[in-house]
């Protein structure tokens, strides 16, 4: 990505300062070519901080097509290839980054004075809220039980099975017991898997009744 948009910003420098074509000028066109490039800017921005996409090059662009110009009409056409190609990209990646933005979300509706990242070149890492990492060794039992549920929901999202999690509420204080069953369903929305719990906590299965199962021992 980063090679391939120092390739679009050296091209438009240089066609900048090109002589004039027989084609007449659309200043129209590339201003509204701008437009998009800022809009664009604005969505990359997640993409490039998990690391699916490099930094954009917004500012670079716009530098090298604000002087003046007899090659405007070409400029717009050009800076038309690339917003549309990179927004293609962007699509094709959107399903990926709204996966991974659920479950940093779900990961951190749980977490307090810590916060859960993701990248493409680091993984998982978790950061104090002074933006200090931390060690996996560093967490309560509570949260890494809580993480590394949630990630392996989140690796049966795709597969039509019957995920079996007995007593997940150990080490979860009240308040994250409320909570799980819900962070559960929202990271396995509208997948094929089944989820079978088995537990002895009140507060896990209270907003849930309607699918709960007693099993007792025969008398």
């Amino acid at each position: 990505d980063a090679g391939a948009n120092d390739a679009f910003v050296d091209l438009l420098k240089r066609l900048a300062r090109a002589p004039a074509s027989s084609a007449p000028a659309d200043t129209e066109s590339l201003e509204r070519q701008l437009l998009r490039l800022g809009e664009l800017e604005k969505r990359t921005e997640a993409f490039a901080t998990l690391g699916l996409t490099a930094p954009f090059p917004g500012e670079a662009m716009r530098a090298a097509v604000s002087g003046p110009s007899e090659q405007r009409s070409v400029l717009g056409q050009v800076l038309t290839h690339f917003i549309d190609s990179t927004k293609a990209r962007l699509d094709a990646q959107q399903p990926f980054l709204d996966l991974a933005e659920l479950f940093a979300g779900t990961a951190n509706g749980f977490l307090f004075d810590k916060a859960l990242q993701l990248s493409l070149s680091s993984g998982v890492t978790i950061v104090s809220s002074s933006g200090i990492e931390l060690s996996p060794l560093a967490l309560s039992s509570g949260e890494r039980h809580l993480l590394v549920l949630l990630g392996q929901t989140l690796m049966a999202r795709d597969q039509t099975s019957v995920f079996l999690i007995d007593e997940p509420e150990l080490s979860l204080n009240v308040k994250w017991q409320r909570k799980l069953v819900d962070a559960v369903l929202a990271l396995t929305a509208d997948t094929p898997g089944q989820f079978v719990l088995a537990t002895h906590s009140i507060e896990l299965i209270s907003q849930h009744r309607s699918q709960l199962l007693v099993l007792r021992a025969e008398q």
